[in-house]
């Protein structure tokens, strides 16, 4: 049987700023940046008498078999960073419905990149065996996507009290751009370095399509002339296609991966809103 290994990501702080300018029948104009990083480290031995299946870098072809597909049990060293960003320039529309219940509509274009990088190495053997650094390979990959099209969202809050409201928003974004992926795997160890040659694949397409879909829940408190907000939420977006892993399961895998063509950020959030 297959355990995959999944290390857990820890929260990293993620931050938004939009500037705007609103008229008096309601119309808006806004620009909104969005920045998030984040790194995770992970290290371990395959386990006893069994083998720790190489998923980074392609398998080595040295003319009648592949090396560096896997150890027994093996010992692996990774670190992934992921590294996400998006720039919004909207116009934007406010409706009142009633009294406490407004709705505003936007439409816009965005702009948005996804990076993903692992680097680290793999080993014949489990860490604790004399024989560990002998058998070695050097592992990296590369995922990036960029990309810029049209937004589309609606938000709509509620005014439930003098000085307390709760809204939502959901947003979808349509893009097109192009996504560039390289992975390879070098011989490092003692007994290998120099005698089995290194691997490298590229894959560039710039005639990707891909797509955002955002939701928002958040409680708001407003001072008496509602010139200031501060708010508490939670969030979810979700990148489909602008984050697709491009270099994996190669000729000579022995475990290949499920396919991987998005990922999902979600969180709770604070804010604040001035209005000049």
């Amino acid at each position: 049987s297959l355990q995959p290994i999944i290390p857990t990501w820890e929260d990293d702080f993620a931050g938004r700023l939009g500037l705007g300018y609103q008229w008096a029948n309601g119309n808006k104009l806004r620009a909104v940046l969005w920045n998030y990083e984040g790194e995770q480290s992970a290290a371990g031995d395959g386990l006893p008498g069994g083998r720790l299946h190489f998923a980074v870098g392609p398998p080595i072809y040295t003319g009648g078999e592949y090396v560096g597909a896997y150890g027994s049990p093996g010992y692996f060293e990774m670190t992934t960073k992921i590294s996400s960003q998006t720039a919004d320039l909207a116009w934007a529309r406010e409706q009142a419905i009633s009294e406490s219940f407004r709705m505003e509509w936007s439409l816009g274009l965005r702009y948005a990149t996804f990076e993903e990088t692992m680097d680290g190495l793999y080993d014949d053997v489990s860490s604790v065996d004399p024989d560990i650094g002998l058998v070695r390979y050097s592992a990296a990959k590369s995922n990036e996507g960029e990309m810029i099209g049209a937004r589309v969202s609606a938000r709509a809050t509620y005014r439930f009290a003098r000085s307390f409201s709760i809204g939502s928003s959901l947003g979808f974004s349509y893009l097109d751009g192009e996504l560039t992926a390289t992975s390879s795997l070098t011989p490092t160890g003692l007994d290998n370095a120099g005698v089995e040659p290194s691997s490298f694949a590229a894959v560039r397409d710039d005639g990707r399509s891909g797509n955002i879909f955002d939701f928002d829940l958040v409680l708001a408190w407003h001072n008496a002339n509602d010139w200031l907000r501060f708010w508490v939420g939670w969030e979810q977006s979700a990148w489909n296609g602008i984050a697709e892993d491009l270099v994996r399961n190669f000729p000579g895998t022995t475990a290949p991966l499920r396919p991987r063509d998005s990922v999902t950020f979600s969180s709770y959030k604070l804010g604040v809103y001035v209005k000049f």
